[in-house]
């Protein structure tokens, strides 16, 4: 299978919106808990905006970004990502989130994890994927020595911002 073959395979295999009890239970959460906004809906039916603005900045956004490049989200932010994926017109108008336009959110392009300009191919990319160099990392999970040093999760996170393409993780039952 040459690259390009492999990119157009894992871009065709790409999830499209659909329900899991992990992205209802989130929803459910912001939905719902008057911690997080300060009142509760009583449905867990909908998102109001200013919940899902408090979704986008305590959950969706970096802390570590600039703020005047990235600025935090506000209502009519919002009310702009409600319009474009809602697919009830009620809700939308009335500035609510179901879970259906939450998951097309999550899945869309405009909350895409990889950078859209990452998608393009520059160069010819017609040999098997073995003859291409991989940024990939093991051990990724050590903070110091190997048979000394501290784990942390954070370690992940932070080779996949620095572009690390493929992470090994080690997985032991007890």
């Amino acid at each position: 299978m040459t690259c390009k073959e492999t990119v157009s395979a894992w871009q065709g295999a790409r999830p499209t919106a659909r329900h899991s009890q992990n992205h209802t239970d989130k929803f459910r959460r912001w939905s719902l808990n008057p911690q997080k906004t300060g009142r509760n809906v009583g449905s867990k039916k909908h998102m109001t905006a200013a919940q899902f603005v408090d979704f986008l900045n305590k959950t969706q956004r970096d802390p570590r970004l600039n703020e005047i490049l990235h600025p935090y989200a506000n209502t009519t932010r919002a009310k702009d990502i409600i319009a474009q994926y809602e697919p009830n017109k009620y809700n939308s108008q009335k500035g609510q989130l179901s879970i259906d336009g939450f998951l097309r959110y999550l899945m869309s392009e405009d909350n895409n994890i990889i950078a859209p300009s990452r998608y393009e191919l520059c160069d010819e990319m017609d040999h098997p994927l073995a003859h291409y160099f991989i940024n990939s990392s093991h051990n990724t999970y050590l903070t110091g020595h190997q048979l000394t040093g501290r784990s942390s999760t954070e370690m992940y996170r932070q080779c996949l911002l620095a572009g690390c393409r493929s992470v090994e993780s080690t997985v032991r039952c007890l």
